[in-house]
């Protein structure tokens, strides 16, 4: 007859090794299972310590999770950012509630006896004729230099203003006259036609005993839509 093998009952150190290799194969799925961010001690992972290629789920970052400071401009995307609120009002306004148009200016010393030109576009040209004599009037020469006719008031501060229909430029009737104080004269026009324009201007003579020049000063600004 033959005896059975007698089986052996594991000795005391084939035990311990046996337990410690199942902890250290099975470690890892234990604390990937186990192990979150509360148990991780601040600034203690860095960079090196996380797998290239890990992703982070929506929802994972938000405002609580990043430090002040933490994120700079080269680190978003500009594509999934949405209009900044008001970024393209001024206020709370948009563009349509605030004046619309261009602005010219100009000022001028002009010698007595001579005409120059103050303002100059597409839309009218604007000349102060200095007299020879700084006692006597000057003369403001408004024209319509648009291909359209266009209606034009002028306004000295007199009780009613003036109004001119202006021919298309080129035509006899383009051209308003308008005279003003040699000891100082504020004129308002407003020319409408294929443009509106609103136009200021201010006059003085000054005489060499009163200012020490000796020419009639001019100075001009207009609004043009």
């Amino acid at each position: 007859m033959f005896r059975k093998p007698s089986i052996r009952r594991p000795s005391h150190p084939t035990v311990v090794a046996c337990i410690a290799l199942s902890f250290a194969l099975s470690g890892t799925a234990y604390a990937a299972g186990t192990i979150g961010s509360a148990d991780v001690i601040d600034e203690s992972l860095r960079s090196v310590d996380l797998k290239d290629g890990a992703a982070v789920k929506s929802g994972d970052v938000v405002d609580d999770t990043v430090a002040g400071g933490g994120l700079v401009g080269r680190d978003i995307k500009e594509s999934t950012l949405d209009t900044v609120p008001d970024a393209s009002r001024l206020d709370g306004l948009d563009s349509s509630a605030f004046a619309q148009g261009r602005i010219i200016s100009d000022a001028k010393s002009i010698s007595p006896g001579s005409v120059e030109v103050l303002l100059a576009n597409n839309v009218f040209e604007l000349q102060y004729n200095c007299p020879s004599s700084l006692g006597n009037t000057g003369l403001l020469w408004f024209r319509n230099n648009a291909s359209t006719p266009a209606n034009l008031f002028s306004d000295n501060g007199s009780p009613d203003p003036e109004y001119r229909s202006l021919t298309a430029f080129g035509r006899d009737g383009s051209v308003y006259l308008q005279s003003t104080s040699p000891n100082g004269e504020a004129i308002t026009f407003q020319m409408q036609g294929a443009n509106i324009a609103t136009v200021w201007v201010s006059s003085v003579h000054r005489p060499s005993i009163v200012s020490g020049a000796s020419d009639c000063h001019v100075q001009a600004q207009a609004v043009i839509n």
